[in-house]
């Protein structure tokens, strides 16, 4: 939910690297959409003033994702996020700690799971650091508290 989400961002100061395949074709435009009506919400229910540091809502008023894995490579979810890491680096960004947030299976070799051979390659860089949500759930409070962890706050 994005409930859940604003939770992670706001006790860790995460910033969000869009990652899935919203990412293309103006779908980041319609997570954009999604986080500014959120805000609403939270702010016409009292939870949130207009001014707040509503992580969500600084994203929407930003209206663009600040940071995305490259909308050409599209091929294994895992091997997207790795480079995005990599040229983070190289470009001189300090990532202190990060975490995947996903439906996809990102750690798993087992096929049965929704894995394979394709998540070798990084398998290390992530175990510990891939949060699973299914897909018919979404991120919910169990996936915050491992999120929160995994990002070392």
């Amino acid at each position: 939910s994005l409930s859940a989400l604003s939770r992670i961002l706001s006790a860790t100061g995460a910033q969000v690297v869009l990652s899935s395949t919203w990412r293309c074709c103006g779908g980041a435009e319609a997570v954009i959409e999604e986080f500014r009506l959120f805000a609403v919400r939270q702010q016409r229910r009292g939870g949130a003033p207009q001014d707040s540091s509503c992580p969500l809502r600084t994203i929407a008023d930003k209206g663009d994702f600040e940071f995305i894995t490259d909308p050409a490579m599209h091929s294994q979810r895992q091997w997207e996020i790795a480079a995005w890491l990599e040229s983070a680096a190289a470009k001189g960004l300090e990532v202190q700690g990060w975490c995947a947030l996903d439906d996809e299976e990102l750690v798993s070799l087992d096929p049965a799971l929704g894995g394979g051979d394709f998540n070798a390659r990084f398998q290390h860089m992530f175990e510990g650091r891939h949060i699973k949500t299914p897909s018919n759930v979404g991120l919910t409070d169990k996936h915050v508290v491992a999120a929160i962890e995994a990002l070392d706050c």
